[in-house]
């Protein structure tokens, strides 16, 4: 039998150092004091510690976010829509509990737990909560500052 080497999925480990701090994948996420004093989002959150804002009545966002890219949380109520509207950002998404109505462009679908959709930027695009609530996970980037505003208390964005 040959022994086969070792090797992680991000690269090789490293020795090298920057300032004292390891160099690699995962510099870029630790906690240093200087990153939340440039008040860079920190690369642990709980859910529950994010207060929820309504963006349209019946629909509650949670949106985390780092440099380029957010992280939304959509909760829908039963019947509850977004309206068709289109942005800037690439999104993409999964249902994850109830069933949702998406339209994208011209194309529209129920979907049930577990699917995906990808939306290209400047597309037009709706959804509906249907035969109950719904809970969907949104991925944004660049961040939609629209967003952010949201929290202008300095909370968790």
């Amino acid at each position: 039998m040959v022994a086969r080497r070792r090797t992680s999925l991000i690269g090789p480990r490293r020795a090298t150092t920057h300032k004292g701090r390891p160099y690699g994948f995962l510099s870029g996420l630790i906690d240093y004091p200087e990153r939340m004093e440039r008040g860079v989002r920190m690369p642990f959150l709980k859910l529950d510690q994010i207060e929820a804002r309504e963006i349209f009545p019946g629909i509650r966002i949670r949106a985390p976010h780092g440099e380029n890219l957010m992280l939304s949380i959509v909760d829908f109520e039963p019947g509850a829509h977004v309206p068709l509207h289109s942005h800037p950002h690439e999104q993409g998404g999964v249902l994850l509990e109830g069933r949702m109505e998406l339209q994208i462009g011209s194309e529209s679908r129920i979907l049930d737990p577990g699917e995906y959709y990808i939306i290209p930027p400047n597309i037009p695009h709706r959804a509906m909560a249907v035969g109950g609530a719904a809970r969907a996970l949104d991925v944004f980037s660049p961040i939609r500052e629209d967003y952010t505003a949201l929290w202008t208390d300095g909370e968790t964005a």
